[in-house]
C-alpha cells in the first residue's frame, strides 16, 4: 500500500464508524499496545482525554469487545494504515 491507499483506508474506517481523526489516532496507539498515559505524551493530551477518545471508539464498535476490535482491524487490513499514523506522530515529535 502507498500513502494514498493508507489514507483511503483510514478514511473508510473513520466514515464507517463515525470516528474522528483524534479518536483514530488514539485507536492506532491502542492497537499497537500503548497505554493511555504513553499515548497522552505523544498526542499532547491528558491520559483521561485519551481514555475518553478510546471509549468513544469502542462504543462505536459495539457489540464487539476490545479483542474483537483488534481482530477486525487485522482482518480488514487496517493495521498497516494505523502503523503509518503512529509513525507519523513519532516523526513529528522528533522534529519538534
Amino acid at each position: 500500500m502507498n500513502i494514498n491507499q493508507e489514507e483511503q483506508s483510514l478514511r473508510k474506517l473513520s466514515s464507517d464508524f463515525g470516528i474522528t481523526p483524534k479518536e483514530l489516532l488514539c485507536l492506532a496507539f491502542w492497537h499497537y499496545g500503548y497505554s493511555a498515559k504513553e499515548s497522552a505524551v505523544y498526542l499532547d493530551n491528558s491520559p483521561r482525554t485519551i481514555e475518553v477518545h478510546r471509549g468513544n471508539v469502542f462504543n462505536r464498535f459495539k457489540p464487539i469487545d476490545k479483542e474483537g476490535v483488534k481482530r477486525y482491524l487485522i482482518e480488514n487490513e487496517y493495521s498497516k494504515s494505523l502503523e503509518v499514523m503512529v509513525r507519523s506522530v513519532f516523526t513529528k515529535t522528533k522534529t519538534t
